[in-house]
């Protein structure tokens, strides 16, 4: 009877242990898993690595940023005309006025370190048309506010889209060495919808 007992216990325990090890197991790959997705990243680290396939070029990791429905709009201007292009790959793109990527900027100038505080405001008698230099975001959407897309000559259809997304956007990124940036949270994952690409004095 003894020996009985004696197995039974070490059955027991070989099952206990063996529940501590997949349990330990699934925590280890939940985790691995959230550090591989944008959705419970801090804003700061999906800048960080959004703004670095900028800087090397890489229109994979750019266009994981770009929701598959909703696309990314990026805003020029040509003369006084606001032209808005709805943008599903990133390697496709090119300003109508100069013909350049989204990668084309000044890398040398490129405000890299985000700071969490008031975003600069345009000022064209200052140095670099801003009241401040650097890249600054905040929890604001002005974008939306400002309804510049009715001042195109987009369809009524594409004006509702644009004006859908616009009220998604969450945080607004100013680096004052190259473009505004908005982006949105939608269904808890960070996306970029829509790039500002005017300059200042005529954003």
């Amino acid at each position: 009877m003894k020996k009985v007992v004696y197995l039974f216990s070490i059955i027991v325990l070989l099952s206990s242990c063996g529940n501590q090890n997949q349990s330990s197991e699934n925590a280890t790959s939940n985790s691995t898993n959230g550090a591989d997705s944008n959705t419970v990243k801090d804003f700061k680290d999906v800048y960080s690595e959004f703004f670095s396939s900028i800087l090397d070029d890489n229109s994979t990791i750019f266009n994981s940023f770009i929701h598959p429905q909703h696309g990314l709009y990026i805003v020029e201007s040509s003369g006084a005309m606001l032209k808005f292009e709805k943008v599903t790959d990133i390697s496709t793109f090119r300003s109508s006025m100069e013909k350049k990527s989204i990668f084309d900027i000044n890398k040398t100038k490129i405000g890299l370190q985000m700071i969490e505080e008031e975003l600069p405001t345009v000022h064209s008698d200052s140095a670099g048309f801003y009241t401040k230099r650097g890249c600054y975001t905040e929890e604001v959407n002005t974008f939306k506010d400002e309804k510049i897309w009715t001042a195109t000559n987009l369809s009524q259809e594409e004006k509702d889209q644009i004006s859908k997304l616009a009220q998604t956007i969450v945080k607004t990124v100013i680096n004052t060495a190259n473009y505004r940036y908005y982006f949105s949270k939608i269904e808890d994952k960070w996306y970029i919808t829509f790039i500002d690409m005017r300059k200042p004095c005529t954003a």
